[in-house]
């Protein structure tokens, strides 16, 4: 591995029997562009002792300590490892702490100091990187056609002040720069409207959803994109991607009182929509309700969606209900559930009607109370008992 300090020559080795009583082995190794510990080990092989420890003079001039040519040197050596200016981190790593704090205390800062020696450019002035700042952002909005965002800001190679620095110096929000110095590219948008950050539509506030820790209490992102962000819609088959959509948005927004509403502005039966509703498209606490008419009388009532979709037929009140049941209702053999068979009375042998339970279950069927009485009288005593049998 090769040495990272050169040899020691004589001129070195002579310098330090000249100062090793004045100066301490710290300010000796800046000097010499060597280590506390590379000077302190010299030093002690050339048997140079001191009687009491130096301590370094902080009465002493530090142009007097590090002269502008061993300074710069060293600057130099630091700029060509590290390609940029040293900061207060590398100044302890490579032990040039008092170079750097002599070069801030002459020339302002370090980056100064840099570019006094040709390092790198000029730093600029605050002036000169606030007008640059507000020059690049105007490029910026001409590019994309609108005031860009936070986060478009700073993905930007910005020379300038970027997003937080910016709103510091300015003391005002990001938003209140770009009112000051974009007028020209502010879209207006009235009172009691606001701009979604998702789809870049205009909309009423009461279409954002409530953020406590916002500004103006209210979402960046409508209710529209907030659903579509967090669910996945399968457009069914037959619909269309923005028909979903204005579904979506009538419900969330309760631009709509029922569901029928949607007929007119879908142009589509009521059946297909709650179809849709149903299967594909689930908002929960919406009120969905669906307007019909009373299956008995006619008049028009309300219900919500999931009471509807589990009656067949709807009624107004229990007594419309009951008459229906009473006057339209099938009966006997029209009835779905009718599965009566064919049988004969026991007693008479007229033709009745049993249900399949009844032949299984009892020995005996009769067409009346009568017909049953009168063939109890017969067999159900003890000399015609064996008979039933």
């Amino acid at each position: 591995m090769a040495n990272q300090f050169p040899e020691w020559t004589n001129e070195h080795i002579q310098f330090l029997k000249d100062n090793y009583l004045k100066m301490t082995d710290e300010e000796m190794g800046i000097v010499l562009n060597r280590s506390k510990e590379g000077v302190k080990t010299k030093r002690t092989r050339l048997k140079l002792k001191r009687e009491k420890p130096l301590l370094p003079n902080k009465t002493k001039e530090k142009t007097e300590l590090y002269s502008e040519e061993n300074s710069k040197a060293q600057l130099v050596r630091i700029f060509n490892i590290i390609k940029r200016p040293p900061t207060k981190e590398d100044a302890k790593l490579y032990k040039m702490k008092p170079t750097r704090d002599w070069y801030v205390d002459k020339h302002g800062s370090i980056e100064n100091a840099c570019a006094y020696y040709g390092l790198i450019e000029k730093p600029l002035s605050v002036e000169e990187r606030m007008d640059i700042s507000i020059i690049e952002l105007r490029n910026i909005t001409e590019q994309l056609g609108r005031i860009p965002f936070c986060s478009e800001y700073e993905e930007m190679k910005i020379k300038g002040y970027t997003k937080y620095p910016l709103q510091k110096h300015f003391n005002m929000p990001y938003s209140k720069i770009c009112e000051e110095y974009l007028s020209d590219y502010i879209e207006i948008i009235p009172n009691g409207y606001k701009k979604c950050s998702i789809c870049k539509q205009i909309k009423e506030l009461f279409e954002f959803g409530d953020h406590l820790h916002s500004v103006s209490n209210l979402r960046c992102s409508c209710k529209l994109c907030d659903y579509l962000k967090r669910n996945t819609i399968i457009n069914p088959i037959g619909w269309s991607k923005e028909e979903c959509r204005i579904i979506i948005d009538n419900i969330l927004n309760e631009k709509i009182i029922y569901i029928n509403d949607l007929c007119e502005i879908l142009h589509r039966d009521l059946e297909d929509i709650i179809n849709i509703l149903s299967k594909n498209i689930k908002i929960s606490n919406k009120p969905l309700n669906v307007k019909y008419n009373c299956s008995y009388c006619g008049k028009e009532e309300s219900k919500p969606l999931s009471v509807y979709l589990k009656n067949k037929e709807c009624f107004c009140s229990s007594e419309c209900y009951w008459n229906f049941k009473r006057e339209c209702e099938p009966k006997g053999e029209d009835h779905p559930s009718y599965n009566r068979v064919g049988k004969k009375c026991d007693n008479c042998g007229e033709d009745i009607k049993v249900i399949p339970w009844g032949i299984e279950n009892y020995h005996h069927n009769f067409c009346s109370q009568k017909c049953y009485w009168e063939f109890r009288s017969k067999y159900y005593i003890v000399k015609n008992i064996h008979n039933l049998v």
